[in-house]
């Protein structure tokens, strides 16, 4: 493999590190801001139980990442496997974001911002998923599987939960 391809799949891994990292705060962060949410609840039925599972459902993504990252630096193909499910899935949370962003007429530079976050998740998807990284990790058909599946999980999560 191209010195150039890994160069960038640790840059990638570095910064994925980087970015779980910075979202497991956040959840904290918007958890806590949020709180009167979960007790003004449908019908006022407060639940410590919903509330420690939507924390831990928002903690999955980015400890996913970091695992990921930390086995794509060890050459690991998990680490392959989970980087593209992780890099896809934001981008599928971030298109959402948008969706809603356009729904609420929210701010012209909230929805620019969004767009380019996108696409530029997409586009390490994709490169991340290239053939260059498929042979090296030795991908199979059951290895898509995986990646389908998964990410199906967290977006179904995101809709339903």
């Amino acid at each position: 493999m191209n010195k150039n391809w890994l160069t960038f799949e640790k840059t990638v891994a570095v910064f994925q590190f980087i970015f779980g990292l910075l979202i497991i705060p956040g959840v904290f962060y918007f958890t806590y801001n949020n709180f009167d949410y979960y007790f003004k609840t449908i019908n006022n039925n407060f639940s410590i139980v919903t509330t420690l599972q939507n924390i831990i459902l928002n903690l999955a993504l980015p400890i996913f990442g970091i695992y990921s990252a930390i086995k794509i630096i060890q050459n690991k193909k998990i680490g392959w496997l989970f980087s593209i499910i992780y890099w896809f899935t934001l981008s599928f949370y971030s298109f959402f974001n948008l969706y809603e962003s356009f729904k609420n007429s929210k701010s012209i530079y909230e929805i620019i911002f969004l767009i380019i976050l996108t696409v530029i998740f997409i586009t390490i998807g994709i490169l991340i998923s290239s053939k260059k990284f498929r042979i090296k990790y030795k991908s199979n058909s059951k290895d898509y599987t995986v990646i389908l599946v998964l990410i199906l999980v967290f977006i179904l999560k995101n809709l339903y939960l």
